[in-house]
């Protein structure tokens, strides 16, 4: 890098790269207007580009007298037509590239290569664009022209979009705008020491000073816009007025009213004239009110953009603003007009050549305004007929010719729509914000035209000028523009004024960072800003930054495409916005119809018609989230940093804290959890909101909550949040004291209105403070003394303290009231009640799953609930064919057609088919494909399996985290996982926050493993096809993972996990059985005598089956799998067991087994009385248990049975009972087949199959039908059909085994409504029973729900303990059926325990024959 610096003087030039972000050009440092640069410009082929001034001729003052021809050139005595030796003079280099030859060939006189950008923002950005796309359009190279950019320390601060575009910039002082873009000095300075050929003022700043192209032509460096003395006269409103007085064009009444003037030689209106209009003091603006009458307009001459420009409708108002606007325009002349009441802002674009030239490029309709600052502007002006509205380019045109106007310029009217009247405004010399709009409907690029008029190419010559005209645009014969007309496109242009103001605080202007401009072009809709990412805007700067344009066929159509434009575009960063404003002015009545006038929108916003908001209870839940967000990342990142000190703290990491909010004079406390890594709970009062929170790359929030999402981004500022809520800005402010007066803006303080330790009223203007070029009152929040805390010229931020108030009445200060209510943000969401109730099982299942692992996270959720949901869906059978068609829409197009083909044909029990299709896939070696070999592979062991797999995982995360906390103290498991993830602290952060809520996991952990042992039944169908199984004798298999995993909880090691150690060890025991295929090999020596049974008390004789049958550890539902043994020993010994066992209870008369013959299967048949029924009054009952092969088989020999059945009555009965007399029916008939489906339903095809022999069976005198489907290896299932029902199932039975419904007295629950819990006992039922509705003289009673335990025991020691120990299993049994939510809605509990006696009869063998 090499410096250069003159000594004494005030100008350092820096030679080298530029150190911008976001530019690639080179820098020069200006301290001031002195001084001189040492480096020259070099141009691109190491050669100084030499600018050789204009000539003489180029220059038309307005005192020039002329005459024009019909072809519009002039014609003058002084005047020198350009000829062919003017076509080859020096200016026009022969060597060089297109630009000359472009020049030469469209009969301009100089080429301007190297301009000066004079302004910034906006302006700055739009002429880049626009120049260096004609020069790649026109010359196929952007690079033709080369510009050099000025900037303050506050744009290049601010990212300013313009100085990236710029091939050079050159840095100005900062602050006002006095110091840098309207120091005409400085401008005329840089032009110079820059080398450039050309400055481009833009609009604003010192574009409209006539000192600037003055001090330019001395210095032979082109102006591109008017003369000095056409700027003079036209930039001046004063002037212009009268100019259009004196050339009669109608005006409306104003402070010069009647005032002509003949133009001084220099082209100025003479002094006495121009004072005559004025109004310089408060006392001549109010003569001048009372003689044109209120309401009238104060306006600065030298203003523009709205400011400096106020109205007033009454003295007191007109005394206030008249300082305003002498603030906001300082040292300009001031004068007053009459506001013209239901008047339409129209205005024409002209551009005028040197030659005498005037085109009018149609025009725009800027009727909305706000403030006097335009809002929205269109063309063409469809509300003025195309005769009247030719009239005023008419007009326009004869106005510029006739003072010599050169360039772009707008003559502005006021137009009356009812009376088709239209009155002179002003002339603006310069091109104006809203000129893209022109564009837009001529198809001419007007600061590339601008150019052109600089460069000396008559307007005849220009090719978009003569396409919209209809002519070649190679052509060279002249346009009369005031005769020949253009024609424009069917189309209408509409463009919005993006701006930094506050549209919450009156459109105050705010000033700040800007993150990210995020706006999409389409066909129809463009824009440009003067910022970009990680941008700005600064104090000194305007407010607009951003302009877009929509078009259409018609105005309905680029007003709706201006819609979805604003919708779409968001900004974010410390600045507000208006854009939600912009959509609803669109939006209006008025605006759709074309009604407004220049007044509309003032009063539109004074009658607080124009609103835009949110509910206040969504904005109160999006703030709370925002703020919780960023509270718990702050929280993690300063917990990581102290791990990296070596500190550990952990009194910050907690899920639960409280928030406040106060919103619209309302406090909100809630109560937050964070219940997820993006989800929160607010609880307000009794009121809980669930929300999901992700935060998006570009930092916006998005948030799910309410039933519906929505985008939130936000920023905290000095007076409070300031939220992006779905497009809408919203601010949650600071609660203040009511005493503070404070700023609401950045900028300086002009003055105050009152005086120390007067009194201020609430509501009224305390100070005047300038923000943005923008003098704006600040009002006092209540009423009191003020005593200021700043002086007049103060530099403040917003926030401030100003002055403070000693309160009137501070009674009478605004109270803040706590909310009371329902908390529903955005409408209470029924749909999502709705939705979540409707989930399906695997929707449900996922859920239930997140639920879980959020808990073990360390995140706060309800473990039981969560638990009881994911138990029910693993034990569903529906999940397998949901969870299939997931893994196979994820995988997409990569499965096979023959894997979902095979899918769709299984089913959660087709285990060794599921496990050959797990091998097949896993064959295909496709990691696509993995989720659905793991989904077969877990499902081959039924739902059972998959539910082992499930919870296997569950209890390894558990573990995961645990076993490094297991045994040590915290800080030194806390120090281990800081270095063995120095690399990855959240790792360390994350098991931390899960270690910390260990008695939330530990439930957790505590709620799966109670639930454990009824879970097998639960898979194997439930209550409705299966009933309650033993634990220990369900046949369900552990994996190895799941013992593994239980070993290690049981190994856990401190006072926190014992009870979960001590659960998970005795679990282990519970389940140290065998496995079921050994079991059964032992189950049959022990009935063929090869093994004796060990008991307690003793082991049984060899063969001892009655010892078997009394056995409390004997498998029940393993005999069914030996019914069919080819061991006629075993087959018989199973059966005899079985129904010994069954009948156990009862005193057993006789028993008989018979082998199959012919068509009749194998039988056992037998008699018993009740054992606790005298025996005088306790009838002979039978009973005969069928064994067939299948449903098939049952159906072929059901006769045979019956006939069976008869013969072994006839031989049983007494002779003098008569078979047909069953007064009341007391036998049973069993029925066991081998069940190949597990899925059938053999209910249904039962009753189907008895209802033929329903009769005969009456006859028999047969109470119950009990049926026993069995498979080997599996669990059998129970139906019971009795009499009483027609020999349809009783759902009161099933799943029970025969007897044991009347041991336990079920009969007596027949007025409730029962639905059965699962329990880890056969001879445990608990019921859920709610009493049946009866009907009492039209008013039905209440229905109170108990939980029902009925309870079977064979204790032989009631009286040493056993009672005691019956009891204490059966209250263990109840807290585990109160996990389940049905039992949490009853009332009570009701306990039935039949304690069975030992069995004594010494003569039972003798009568089992």
């Amino acid at each position: 890098m090499e410096h250069a610096r003159k000594v004494g003087g005030s100008v350092n030039h820096v030679k080298g790269k530029n150190t911008h972000p976001r530019a690639s050009v080179k820098a020069t440092k200006v301290h001031g207007g002195n001084g001189t640069i040492v480096r020259p410009w070099m141009g691109r082929n190491g050669t100084f580009s030499i600018h050789v001034p204009w000539t003489k001729e180029g220059n038309l003052g307005i005192n020039r007298k002329m005459k024009w021809s019909a072809d519009c050139m002039p014609s003058v005595s002084s005047a020198a037509t350009v000829s062919d030796a003017d076509r080859k003079s020096p200016h026009l280099d022969p060597h060089d590239d297109g630009l000359t030859n472009y020049v030469r060939n469209k009969g301009g006189k100089r080429v301007i290569r190297r301009i000066l950008i004079a302004n910034n923002g906006m302006a700055a950005a739009k002429a880049i664009l626009s120049m260096r796309k004609w020069a790649f359009l026109e010359l196929g190279n952007e690079k033709a022209l080369q510009f050099v950019a000025m900037a303050t320390p506050e744009d290049l601060a601010a990212n300013a979009e313009y100085i990236r575009q710029a091939d050079e910039f050159v840095e100005v002082p900062g602050g006002s705008n006095a110091n840098n873009y309207a120091n005409v000095q400085l401008i005329v300075d840089l032009a110079l020491k820059e080398k450039v050929h050309a400055v481009w003022p833009g609009w604003g700043h010192a574009s409209e000073n006539p000192k600037l192209p003055e001090g330019l032509r001395k210095l032979g460096i082109q102006f591109i816009g008017p003369t000095a003395p056409v700027m003079s006269v036209l930039g001046d409103k004063i002037a212009a007025n009268i100019l259009a007085q004196t050339a009669s064009v109608p005006s409306i009444p104003w402070s010069g009213d009647g005032l002509k003037a003949d133009l001084t030689p220099e082209g100025t209106i003479p002094e006495e004239i121009f004072q005559k209009a004025m109004v310089n003091t408060v006392d001549e603006a109010l003569q001048a009110a009372a003689r044109i009458g209120y309401p009238v307009m104060l306006k600065a001459s030298e203003g523009g953009g709205g400011k400096g420009i106020r109205k007033s409708t009454s003295e007191q108002e007109l005394r206030s603003n008249f300082e305003q606007v002498k603030n906001e325009v300082p040292g300009s002349p001031m004068f007053m007009m009459q506001l013209c009441s239901q008047a339409r802002h129209l205005e024409v674009q002209i551009v005028g050549d040197e030659y005498g030239c005037a085109v009018a490029l149609n025009g725009r309709d800027c009727t909305t305004q706000r403030r006097f600052q335009k809002i929205f502007e269109e063309g063409p002006p469809v509300i003025a007929p195309q005769e009247v509205f030719r009239q005023m380019e008419r007009a326009a045109q004869r106005l510029t010719q006739n003072i010599g106007y050169i360039g772009a310029g707008t003559v502005e009217y006021l137009y009356n729509a009812s009376t088709g009247k239209y009155f002179f405004l002003e002339l603006n010399p310069r091109l104006q914000v809203e000129h893209p709009v022109t564009e837009g409907l001529t198809g001419v690029n007007l600061p590339a035209t601008q150019l052109q008029v600089a460069m000396g190419i008559p307007l005849s010559r220009m090719p978009e000028i003569r396409k919209l005209y209809g002519k070649a645009v190679e052509g060279i014969d002249d346009i009369n523009f005031m005769e020949e007309e253009y024609s424009l496109p069917e189309k209408h242009v509409i463009a919005a004024r993006i701006t930094a103001e506050n549209p919450d605080e009156g459109f105050k202007p705010t000033s700040g960072t800007i993150d990210r401009v995020n706006f999409q072009s389409s066909p129809n809709v463009w824009g440009y800003f003067s910022v970009g990412a990680n941008g700005g805007i600064h104090e000194y700067a305007d407010s607009q930054f951003g302009h877009l344009f929509a078009s259409g066929t018609n105005r309905e159509e680029a007003r709706k495409a201006l819609m979805l434009a604003l919708k779409d575009l968001e900004v974010r960063g410390e600045i507000r916005t208006a854009v939600e404003y912009l959509n609803q002015l669109l939006e209006t009545k008025e605006f759709r119809q074309n009604t407004i006038d220049t007044a509309w929108l003032d009063g539109l916003i004074a009658a607080k018609g124009l609103a835009v908001g949110q509910d206040p209870q969504l904005v109160v839940a999006a703030a709370v989230l925002f703020r919780s967000h960023v509270y718990w990342k702050e929280v993690e990142a300063s917990f990581e940093q102290a791990l990296q000190r070596g500190q550990i703290s952990v009194s910050s990491l907690k899920t639960h804290f409280e928030m406040e909010i106060v919103y619209q004079d309302i406090k909100y406390l809630f109560t937050v959890t964070r219940s997820g890594p993006d989800a929160f709970r607010l609880k307000l009062g009794a009121n809980i909101l669930d929300a999901k929170v992700r935060e998006q790359s570009d930092g916006t929030l998005l948030t799910i909550f309410g039933g519906s999402s929505h985008r939130i981004s936000g920023m905290e500022e000095p007076l409070g949040l300031r939220m992006v809520l779905d497009g809408t800005t919203c601010l949650v402010p600071i609660q203040f004291d009511p005493s503070e007066c404070r700023t609401d803006v950045t900028g300086k303080v002009v003055r105050f209105l009152q005086e120390e330790g007067s009194m201020v009223e609430k509501g009224k203007p305390f100070a005047e403070v300038e923000a943005m070029k923008m003098v704006m009152p600040l009002i006092a929040p209540e009423t009191g003394k003020i005593s200021y805390k700043k002086p007049p010229g103060s530099i403040i931020d917003a926030g401030e303290l100003l002055a403070e108030l000693e309160l009137a009445n501070p009674s009478k200060a605004k109270k803040i009231l706590p909310f009371s209510g329902k908390f529903y943000p955005g409408g209470e969401n029924v749909e999502e009640q709705k939705l979540s109730s409707s989930w399906d099982t695997l929707s449900a299942f996922k859920r239930s799953l997140e639920d879980v692992n959020l808990i073990l996270d360390g995140y706060t959720w309800d473990g039981e609930s969560a638990v009881q949901r994911l138990l029910a869906t693993l034990c569903d059978p529906a999940l397998f064919p949901l969870a299939a068609k997931d893994a196979c829409a994820a995988a997409g197009n990569k499965v096979p057609t023959w894997i979902v083909s095979r899918l769709e044909k299984l089913s959660a029990s087709s285990g060794e088919d599921l496990l050959l299709l797990s091998k097949e896939v896993a064959a295909l070696n496709l990691p696509a494909l993995e989720p659905i070999r793991v989904l077969c592979e877990n499902y081959s062991q039924g739902l059972w399996g998959n539910a082992v797999n499930i919870l296997t995982d569950i209890f390894a995360k558990y573990l995961t985290v645990e076993e490094k906390f297991a045994g040590k103290s915290f800080d030194a498991a806390v120090k281990a996982l800081v270095k063995a993830n120095k690399e990855n602290l959240s790792a360390v952060t994350y098991a931390v926050v899960a270690h910390l809520h260990i008695q939330d996991r530990n439930n957790l952990m505590l709620s799966i493993l109670r639930q454990l042992p009824t879970l097998p039944q639960r898979c194997a169908g439930g209550m409705q096809s299966y009933g309650p199984i033993g634990w220990a004798d369900d046949h369900a298999k552990l994996s190895s993972g799941m013992v593994s995993a239980l070993e290690r909880l049981a190994k856990l090691r401190g006072r926190e996990y014992g009870e979960v150690a001590l659960k998970a060890s005795n679990t282990l025991l519970e389940k140290r059985l065998p496995p079921i295929d050994v079991r059964l090999a032992e189950l049959r020596d022990l009935l063929v005598g090869k093994k004796a049974l060990k008991r307690k008390w003793g082991s049984a004789p060899k063969g001892d089956l009655q010892a078997l049958v009394e056995s409390p550890t004997l498998a029940v539902d393993l005999l069914p799998s030996l019914f069919e043994d080819g061991d006629v020993v075993v087959h018989r010994a199973a059966l005899e067991v079985y129904v010994k066992r069954v009948y156990r209870a009862h005193n057993m008369l006789a028993l008989n087994t018979t082998e199959q013959d012919g068509d009749c299967p194998m039988l056992v048949k037998w008699s018993f009385r009740f054992r606790d029924t005298p025996i005088d009054i306790s009838p002979v009952r039978y009973g005969m248990l069928a064994v067939l092969k299948d449903m098939h088989d049952l159906r072929e020999r059901m006769p045979k049975v019956l006939e069976a059945y008869r013969e072994s009555l006839q031989v049983h009965c007494p002779s003098d009972v008569e078979l047909s007399t069953w007064v009341d029916p007391v036998n049973v008939l069993h029925i066991a087949m081998n069940s190949e489906d597990n899925n059938t339903d053999i209910a249904s095809q039962v009753f189907e199959l008895l209802q033929p022999y329903k009769s005969e069976l009456v006859k028999l005198g047969v109470k119950f039908v009990n049926t026993l489907a069995y498979k080997k290896l599996q669990l059998p299932r129970y139906n019971t059909f009795t009499m009483a029902r027609d020999y349809q199932e009783d759902p009161l039975y099933r799943g029970s085994r025969p007897t044991v419904a009347h041991l336990l007295e079920l009969s007596r629950l027949k007025n409730y409504d029962l639905e059965r819990i699962a329990t880890v006992n056969r001879d445990l039922h608990i019921y859920v029973g709610q009493g049946k509705l009866e009907d009492d003289g039209g008013r039905r009673n209440l229905r109170p729900s108990h939980l029902l335990l009925r309870r079977i025991s064979h204790s032989r020691d009631i009286a040493k303990g056993g009672l005691e120990r019956i009891l204490t299993k059966a209250i263990d049994a109840l807290q585990l059926a109160m996990l389940d939510p049905r039992a949490q809605q009853t009332s009570s509990t009701r306990l039935y325990l039949n304690v069975l006696p030992e069995l004594k009869d010494k003569d039972f063998e003798a009568r089992c024959v």
